[in-house]
């Protein structure tokens, strides 16, 4: 299954627990999904609030406890997943969302104050094998410019 993205707002307490035993960090949030859409006269009208169960587990967990609270904006990517259980005989289905990432939305965070976030050591190497070409500080040594300029400056 592909991944999927919804942006909202964080709807719950972010508390950070661990599974029992093996001690795994995990975080349970739900996160408020509102949708808006325009109708031909040019007024905005919301759709009903969904609210989507979420589920971070290990170091996305714990970093996501540090930086989030309740109400804050987010953008979150991950995969829809199920469980099966029974309920005083009566199977029963429970249906929620695994996050990937998770991180503020920009378009609606404050970030006043914010300082740069800068990568985790683990996480500095390139991912599957692709080459990462950086620009040597001196000329001649075998680094090409890119051909085409760069249409932001």
């Amino acid at each position: 299954m592909d991944s999927q993205h919804y942006r909202g707002n964080i709807g719950s307490a972010v508390v950070l627990e661990t599974t029992k035993g093996s001690n795994v960090p995990y975080l349970k949030i739900r996160i408020a999904v509102n949708d808006s859409y325009v109708d031909s006269d040019g007024q905005q009208h919301d759709r009903e609030t969904f609210w989507l169960n979420t589920e971070l587990w290990r170091g996305l967990a714990s970093r996501a406890a540090e930086l989030f609270k309740s109400g804050d904006p987010v953008i979150v990517v991950g995969k829809w997943r199920s469980s099966t259980f029974e309920v005083e005989g009566k199977k029963r289905t429970r249906n929620y969302f695994v996050a990937d990432t998770i991180a503020p939305d920009m378009a609606y965070a404050d970030v006043s104050g914010v300082q740069r976030i800068e990568r985790r050591a683990e996480s500095a190497t390139p991912a599957q094998g692709r080459e990462v070409q950086e620009k040597p500080a001196e000329s001649g040594s075998g680094f090409k410019e890119p051909e085409t300029e760069n249409p932001f400056e």
